[in-house]
């Protein structure tokens, strides 16, 4: 039986069968309207950069939000510093890595510095968290960084992976900690100016302060989609992938060694800014 046939004898039973065909109606109503996922979502924010890389070019938004660190990318980008860079560093369901000027076209010149001789102070924004796709600026350890201290051009892609609620709702907590811990520098402050006399749960109460909680539409990202919160607070994020995160996944299914350090050479071809 071909295929129109087949269809006709199917629109005669479901009209034999008024309730089934409104049924039916509902359902394809309900999947084409269905929303696309983060993920396949036509942006309708810009791109102020574009990898190209090996696998495929990944677009880039820079956050306002985090002005240092937005200048100082576009302006390694500008000057072709990312270009012929290699993803030295892969971590699978974490993330991937890229900016250091010692991993260059697949070789590695140890005599080279692992940045560009500076480092950024820290923007850290709360509102910025490591839901996949968010980018990032590498930086020391804490035991050798005290005030976390950004590299000068290393950043990461967070691919991650699917996050629980209890994870979520510990993560709130050091969150809390995080926006209490800035309000106490503020208080500090404060004092030392002689804006504010008081105790430091005047200040808080001054300023109007609640514990820390993710917006619902963050929650359902790191559940959904996945992450890594447990950097949370404490790395700065400035940036995420409007288009190509389907190059990022590809790039961290890539096979790596001990180290993490890819087996084969993947690149950043060029960085080109809009």
């Amino acid at each position: 039986m071909d295929f129109i046939s087949l269809f006709a004898q199917v629109v005669s039973i479901l009209g034999k069968c008024p309730r089934y065909f409104c049924y039916l109606f509902i359902g394809v109503s309900l999947i084409a309207c269905e929303e696309k996922s983060p993920e396949t979502k036509v942006p309708t924010e810009k791109a102020d950069v574009i990898l190209h890389t090996d696998l495929g070019d990944i677009h880039v938004k820079l956050f306002d939000e985090t002005p240092r660190h937005k200048a100082n990318f576009l302006k390694l980008a500008r000057r072709g510093f990312f270009d012929s860079l290699s993803f030295n560093r892969i971590i699978y369901d974490f993330m991937i890595q890229s900016g250091d000027p010692r991993y260059r076209n697949g070789g590695i010149d140890t005599s080279q510095e692992a940045g560009p001789g500076y480092e950024l102070e820290a923007e850290f924004r709360e509102e910025f968290v490591h839901t996949r796709g968010m980018i990032g600026a590498a930086r020391k350890p804490d035991e050798e960084n005290e005030e976390r201290k950004s590299a000068g051009s290393q950043f990461y892609i967070v691919t991650g992976k699917t996050v629980k609620a209890a994870v979520l709702d510990t993560m709130e907590t050091v969150g809390t900690g995080f926006r209490r811990g800035n309000l106490y520098t503020k208080f500090q402050q404060s004092l030392a100016d002689s804006s504010f006399s008081g105790s430091f749960q005047d200040f808080l109460q001054k300023e109007d302060f609640t514990d820390f909680s993710y917006p619902i539409k963050q929650k359902q990202l790191y559940m959904q989609l996945g992450g890594a919160p447990h950097l949370d607070f404490t790395y700065t994020l400035f940036g995420k992938v409007l288009e190509g995160m389907d190059i990022v996944m590809d790039i961290s299914k890539m096979p790596t060694n001990s180290y993490n350090v890819p087996k084969d050479t993947i690149r950043i071809l060029s960085a080109e800014v809009l």
